[in-house]
C-alpha cells in the first residue's frame, strides 16, 4: 500500500512492482512521510533483458563402448543474458532405463554463467543406440537432443559348421496369439542377419560433419516480437535463433517390448547392425567386420559376416530376455525406476570373473529380484568344471565321422578375432581332452589383431582299449568381454565288421575229375571300409587244395556286397572236409567258414582179378582165349577204354593238348562229358585250327610274316574271340532273344527311346557302324575283310599288300616286255584298237584303287556276329539305321537276314505341328542354356558373334542325340535370293565323346577357406563345366537348324522322308516267315 497506520512495534511490506523494457534502465527516489516524524527516501534502480541460452554442441556421439561398460561425457548449458533461468533435463523418452544418467538432472544458471551437464552412457547391448535427451529451459519450448553410441562386445569366428541341435537362434519381434515368441530356424535367423547388413537403418548414426546442424539456442526477444532499436549482427542472428534437432526417430534399437518399452514410443527390434557402412568421418570406425562394396553400392557379404551379424542377435535375444525378466520382477516402472534409482544397466560377469558367464544384475533390484530373474542353473550352484557357460552363443562341430580302433584321425580349423574390441586372448583348457583321445594345439592364443585368424588342429587317437561307440568332448572358447563359443569335438570309435550269408557249405557228393560251385555273399555292416581275407585252412592240410575260392580276399565300402565262389574238386573217394577263417583287417573279430564234400570214384571189379593164360604154340590159330566179368558197382553208367589199346583215346589227348583256356592250375574246365558221348565240335574246330597254323608255321617265311603279324594287331589293340566254351550259355542259344531296331526322324527321341529299352531289359545298345568298327577290331578272318573293306589294314597286313602290288607290278612289266615285239592290232578303218587290260592288271587295279566299303554280304555277316557275342545273349537294341557304308533300305535288309526275329520300333508324330514343336523347344532350351553361360561360351573366345544366316533345306540327321558326321560344323548356304554373309565356320569339339567335368559350385564361405592354388583350380573346372555345357547347346541348334527352319518356325522338306520307313518294310518279314 502507499500509506497505512502502524501501532507500536508493528510492521508491513510494502511491494515495488517494476515494468521493464527491453535494454533499458531506469532510476527514481521514493520518498516515505511520517506523520509527526521525519521524510525517509528510498532509491529505485531497475534494468530489464532478454533471457537467452545455447547448448555448447548439437549431439552427444560416445563412438564405441564395450556393451557391460560406462562412458561419460560433458555437456555445458551456456546463459547469454543477465537473467537466472532453471533448467530440467527428463529421460522419459528413453528406450529403456539407465542407458542414459544425466548429473545433474534440474537447477540454475546464472547470468553469463555456464552449468555443466554429465551424461553418463552404458549400452547394456552391443547395437548401435539413438536416444534423446528432452531438455526444458525457462519458459521455453523442451528441445530434444541426440546422444548417439554403438554397444560392442568382443567375438570370435570358428571355420567349422553348426551344431544345429544346440545352436540358439534368433526370436522374431511379432509374438504368437498366447504371447510366447516362436523362434526362427538357423536359416532362417541367417536370412534376417544378411537382410541386417544389407540395408541397415541410417537414422540411427550421427550425420555427417558437413551436415551437422547448429548447437540449439533460443532467446525471448524474439519470441516476444519486441524490437529493441538495437541492430543484431548476423552473428547475433544465428545466436538468437531456436535450433531444435528433430530427428527422424527417438527410440533405441534394443529389442525389447513390455515393461522395458518407456513412454516414449516403441523400439525398432535389432536397428543397425554393427557392420553397417558409416554415414559420417566420426562414425567411419563404427562396425564390427569391414564390409565391401560393389560398384551398384550393394555391400559384398561374406559368410563370415552374416554369422557374426546373426551371432549379435542370438546375443541382444539373451540379453533383452533377461532384462525382461529382471523388470517384470521389478514393482516399479522404467520411468519411475530411471527418475528414483539411477542407471538400471545390467551387468555382465565375463570372463576373468567368477564363472565363464555370470548372470546380469540390475543395481536397482533388491536382492530377492535379481535371484528370481537368474537361472535355475545358476541357483543350483556353482558349475563344474568343463561344462557349457549358461549362454553360449555359437555351437560349432567338429566331427571326426567314423574312426577305426586304433588309427588316428587329424582336423584343421581356424578361429578369427571377428569383434572391434582390440586383440583378444583366450587359452583352451586341456584338462577337458585329458583321456579322451583328443588333443588340440595351439593351447593358448595372446593378443590376436582384429580381423586376423590363428589356425588350430585337432588330433584323435582311437586307441585300442578306448570302448567302442560315440565320443563327445565340448571345449570352451571364452573370451573377455564376450559370449562364449563352444566347439564340440565327436568322433564314432568302430571297428569293420562283415556278415557271411552262410557259414557252412555242404557240396555233397562229387566225382572225382568233376568241380562243383557253391557260392556265399560277403557284406560289411560297419560304417567303415571292410577288408578281408580267408586265411590258412585249419584241418587237413591235402583237403585245404580241394577248395579253391574266387575272390580270396577283397574290400567292402559300408552296405556292400561281394559274392564269392567255392569250389570243389576232389581226387580222392572220401570225405573232404577244412575250416576256413574269414579275416577283416583291424578287426579281432573273425568268422569261420565249414566247408564239406565227399568225392565219388567210379567202381569197376573184375572177375577174375588176375588172368593166367598158360603156355600156347606159336601161330595157333585160335590163341588163347578167357572170360573176364567186369561189373560196375557205381550208382552211374561208365565208360571203359584202354590207356594202351584205343587209338580214340589217343587222338582226344593229341586234340585237348592244343586246346587254349588252361588256368594257372593247368586245369581246363569244361561241360560235363557224359558216357557215349563224342568230343564237342568247339574241340575239334579249335584242333583243325591249330592244324592248319602249324602247317603255315612251318614255312620260316610265313612264321615270320604271321609273327610280325601278330605284333602289329597286338599294338593296334586287335581282340582276340573268346572261345565258345569258355562262354556262357546265353538266351539267344536258347532261342530266347529279342532284338529291336528304332527308327524315326531326327530328333524325334530315337536314342532316348533306344537307351531306355536297353536299360529296361538289359539288352546291348548299339549303332550299325559301331558294329563295323568293333568288329575290324577282331583277330579273326571276318576282322581282315572288315579292315579291308574300310582301308584300315594293320601294319603286318599293310606290309603283305604291299609284297602282294609289287609282285604284280614286276609280272605286268614282264608281260610288256614279252608282248613288245608283236605289233598292234587294227581296227577296221587301220587305226590300233585299244588295248584289253589283262587279268593281273585288272587285279592290280583292284588292290590300289580305294577300299570297296562295307557290302550287303559282309554287313550281314557283321551283324550276325555281333548278336552271337556273349553281351549280346539278352539281345540287341539297334538305335537307327544309319550308316557311312549302305542305306538304311540296305541296313534293314542285312538286319533281317542276320536277324529273321527282329522287331522294327519306328517313332513318330501324329502331326508335323507336334514335331515342330518339339524341335522349336529343343532349340530354345538351347539358346536358354547359352544365354545363361554366355561368358562361358568358347564360340565367343576369339571372334564376337554373328548373326547365323538362314538355313537351306538339308538332308535330316537320323537319331536324336547323335553327333554330328564331323568336329567341325560350317553354315549352310543361304537361301536363294540372299546374299551370303561372311561368317567364319562354327568349329565344334565333338562333345559327345567329352565326358562332361564334374564340378559343384562353392559359396563365399567356402571359396574364403581354400588357398590361392585351390581357387584358380576352382575356376578352371568351374569354366570348363559350363564351356562343355554350351558346346552341348550350339551343336543341339545346329543339328535342329538342318531339320526345323527358325525363321519360319516350320520344317524344311525331306527328300528321304520314305527313307526309314520304306528300311523299316524292308527289314519285315513276309508273309509266313
Amino acid at each position: 500500500p502507499i500509506r497505512s497506520p502502524l501501532g507500536p512495534d508493528e510492521t508491513e511490506d510494502v511491494e515495488f512492482i517494476y515494468y521493464g523494457h527491453a535494454h533499458r534502465r531506469f532510476k527514481g527516489q521514493c520518498l516515505c512521510e511520517v506523520k509527526g516524524g521525519p521524510e525517509y527516501e528510498l532509491t529505485l534502480l531497475g534494468e530489464a533483458s532478454t533471457v537467452g541460452y545455447r547448448l555448447d554442441r548439437s549431439l552427444l556421439d560416445f563412438g564405441k563402448v564395450l556393451f557391460s561398460k560406462r562412458e561419460e561425457k560433458e555437456l555445458q548449458i551456456i546463459n547469454m543474458g543477465k537473467v537466472t533461468f532453471s533448467f530440467k533435463i527428463r529421460l522419459d523418452k528413453l528406450s529403456r532405463q539407465g542407458i542414459l544418467d544425466v548429473q545433474p538432472a534440474s537447477g540454475k544458471v546464472f547470468a553469463n554463467d555456464k552449468q555443466k551437464i554429465m551424461v553418463r552412457f552404458k549400452p547394456g547391448v552391443p547395437e548401435i543406440v539413438c536416444e534423446q535427451l528432452i531438455i526444458e529451459v525457462a519458459h521455453f519450448e523442451p528441445i530434444e537432443f541426440p546422444v548417439y553410441g554403438q554397444g560392442i562386445y568382443a567375438s570370435t569366428g570358428v571355420s567349422l559348421p553348426r551344431d544345429l541341435s544346440r545352436q540358439p537362434t534368433h526370436t522374431p519381434v511379432d509374438l504368437s496369439e498366447d504371447g510366447s515368441a516362436e523362434p526362427y530356424t538357423w536359416q532362417q535367423t541367417l536370412e534376417v542377419a544378411k537382410e541386417h547388413l544389407i540395408a541397415p537403418d541410417l537414422s540411427q548414426l550421427p550425420p555427417a560433419l558437413d551436415l551437422m546442424p547448429l548447437p540449439p539456442s533460443a532467446t525471448s526477444a524474439q519470441l516476444a516480437g519486441v524490437e529493441t532499436g538495437r541492430p543484431i549482427s548476423p552473428g547475433a542472428a544465428a545466436m538468437s535463433t531456436t535450433n531444435l534437432l528433430k530427428p527422424n526417430t527417438s527410440q533405441s534399437n534394443l529389442s525389447g517390448g513390455g515393461p522395458l518399452d518407456g513412454p516414449g514410443g516403441s523400439p525398432s527390434r535389432h536397428g543397425t547392425p554393427m557392420g553397417a557402412p558409416p554415414m559420417s568421418r566420426q562414425s567411419s570406425s563404427r562396425g564390427g567386420l569391414h564390409t565391401s562394396h560393389s560398384k551398384r553400392g550393394e555391400p559384398k557379404l561374406s559368410q563370415i559376416e552374416i554369422e557374426m551379424e546373426a551371432n549379435r542377435l542370438v546375443f541382444i535375444d539373451h540379453l533383452t530376455g533377461r532384462l525382461a525378466a529382471q523388470a517384470q520382477a521389478s514393482p516399479r516402472s522404467a520411468v519411475e525406476a530411471a527418475s528414483t534409482a539411477g542407471p538400471a544397466v545390467p551387468r555382465l560377469a565375463l570372463n576373468g570373473e567368477e564363472g565363464a558367464m555370470a548372470t546380469m544384475e540390475m543395481a536397482t533390484l533388491p536382492a530377492g529380484a535379481a535371484a528370481a530373474a537368474d537361472s535355475p542353473a545358476r541357483s543350483a550352484g556353482k558349475p563344474k568344471r568343463g561344462d557349457p557357460a549358461e549362454f553360449v552363443v555359437a555351437w560349432h562341430v567338429c566331427d571326426f565321422g567314423n574312426v577305426v580302433s586304433g588309427t588316428n584321425r587329424k582336423r584343421v580349423f581356424r578361429v578369427t578375432n571377428t569383434s572391434s574390441t582390440g586383440q583378444l586372448s583366450w587359452i583352451f583348457d586341456k584338462n577337458l581332452l585329458h583321456g579322451t583321445g583328443f588333443t588340440c594345439e595351439p593351447e593358448k592364443v595372446v593378443r590376436l589383431p582384429e580381423g586376423e585368424s590363428v589356425q588350430f588342429t585337432v588330433n584323435f587317437n582311437a586307441k585300442k582299449a578306448m570302448p567302442l561307440g560315440q565320443k563327445e568332448v565340448s571345449l570352451p572358447l571364452d573370451v573377455k568381454n564376450g559370449p562364449s563359443t563352444v566347439v564340440v569335438f565327436k568322433a564314432n570309435v568302430t571297428v569293420p565288421e562283415v556278415s557271411v550269408s552262410m557259414d557252412h557249405l555242404e557240396f555233397g557228393e562229387c566225382w572225382v575229375g568233376c568241380s562243383k560251385s557253391l557260392y556265399i555273399q560277403i557284406q560289411n555292416i560297419s560304417p567303415v571300409t571292410a577288408e578281408w581275407d580267408f586265411k590258412k585252412a585249419m584241418g587237413n592240410a591235402k583237403d585245404e587244395a580241394k577248395f579253391r575260392i574266387e575272390p580270396h580276399s577283397g574290400t567292402l565300402h559300408p552296405g556292400e556286397r561281394q559274392n564269392v565262389a567255392v569250389e570243389f574238386i576232389p581226387s580222392e573217394d572220401r570225405l573232404h572236409s577244412v575250416k576256413l577263417p574269414l579275416k577283416v583287417n583291424q578287426s579281432s573279430k573273425s568268422r569261420m567258414l565249414q566247408l564239406d564234400g565227399y568225392g565219388v570214384t567210379t567202381k569197376v571189379t573184375f572177375s577174375p582179378s588176375l588172368m593166367e593164360l598158360g603156355p600156347i604154340l606159336p601161330f595157333a590159330p585160335e590163341g588163347a582165349v578167357r572170360t573176364v566179368k567186369m561189373t560196375n558197382e557205381s550208382n552211374r553208367p561208365v565208360e571203359i577204354y584202354s590207356l594202351d589199346f584205343d587209338a580214340q583215346y589217343h587222338e582226344e589227348e593229341t586234340m585237348l593238348r592244343y586246346m587254349p583256356g588252361y588256368g594257372s592250375d593247368d586245369i581246363m574246365r569244361l561241360p560235363v562229358r557224359m558216357p557215349g558221348e563224342a568230343m564237342p565240335n568247339f574241340v575239334l574246330d579249335e584242333y583243325h585250327r591249330a592244324q592248319e597254323a602249324q602247317e603255315r608255321a612251318e614255312h620260316a617265311g610265313e612264321l615270320e610274316a604271321e609273327a610280325e603279324e601278330e605284333e602289329d594287331d597286338a599294338a593296334l589293340g586287335l581282340e582276340t574271340p573268346t572261345p565258345r566254351w569258355d562262354r556262357d550259355t546265353t538266351l539267344r542259344e536258347e532261342g530266347l532273344s529279342n532284338d529291336t531296331v528304332v527308327v524315326g526322324p531326327p530328333l524325334s527321341g530315337v536314342t532316348a527311346l533306344a537307351k531306355s529299352l536297353a536299360a529296361t531289359y538289359s539288352y546291348l545298345l548299339t549303332q550299325v557302324d559301331t558294329m563295323v568298327a568293333e568288329a575290324a577290331c577282331q583277330n579273326s578272318d571276318l576282322g581282315k575283310l572288315v579292315r579291308t573293306a574300310i582301308g584300315k589294314l594293320s601294319a603286318g597286313e599293310k606290309a603283305g599288300l604291299d609284297e602282294q602290288i609289287a609282285a604284280l607290278e614286276e609280272k605286268i612289266a614282264a608281260e610288256k616286255e614279252a608282248d613288245a615285239g608283236k605289233k598292234p592290232k587294227k581296227g577296221k578303218k587301220g587305226e590300233p584298237e585299244e588295248e584289253e587290260k589283262t587279268e593281273t592288271e585288272l587285279e592290280l587295279a583292284k588292290l590300289v584303287g580305294p577300299p570297296p566299303g562295307v557290302d550287303l554280304e559282309l554287313m550281314t555277316q557283321v551283324v550276325a556276329w555281333r548278336a552271337d557275342r556273349s553281351d549280346a545273349g539278352r539281345g540287341l537294341v539297334i538305335d537307327s539305321l544309319k550308316s557311312e557304308w549302305l542305306s538304311a533300305e540296305q541296313v534293314a535288309q542285312a538286319v533281317g537276314t542276320a536277324l529273321p526275329d527282329v522287331t522294327m520300333a519306328m517313332v513318330g508324330f501324329k502331326e508335323d505341328s507336334a514335331y515342330a514343336a518339339r524341335l522349336k523347344a529343343l532349340f530354345a532350351g538351347a539358346q536358354s542354356e547359352l544365354d545363361k553361360f554366355k561368358p562361358f561360351d568358347a564360340f565367343y573366345d576369339e571372334a564376337p558373334p554373328t548373326p547365323m544366316p538362314a538355313m537351306a533345306a538339308t538332308a535330316a540327321i537320323e537319331g536324336a542325340e547323335e553327333a554330328p558326321g564331323d568336329d567341325e560344323l560350317a553354315m549352310t548356304a543361304p537361301v536363294e535370293g540372299e546374299e551370303a554373309p561372311i561368317v567364319p565356320p562354327l568349329v565344334l569339339p565333338p562333345v559327345e565323346e567329352q565326358p562332361i567335368p564334374e564340378f559343384t559350385e562353392l559359396d563365399e564361405f567356402e571359396l574364403g577357406m581354400l588357398d590361392d592354388d585351390a581357387v584358380l583350380e576352382y575356376n578352371a573346372r568351374r569354366k570348363a563345366h559350363y564351356s562343355h555345357r554350351c558346346a552341348v547347346a550350339r551343336s543341339l541348334q545346329a543339328r535342329v537348324s538342318q531339320v526345323w527352319d527358325a525363321s519360319e518356325g516350320g520344317l524344311f522338306p525331306r527328300p528321304d522322308a520314305a527313307g526309314e520307313g520304306e528300311a523299316a518294310e524292308a527289314a519285315a518279314p513276309a508273309e509266313g516267315e
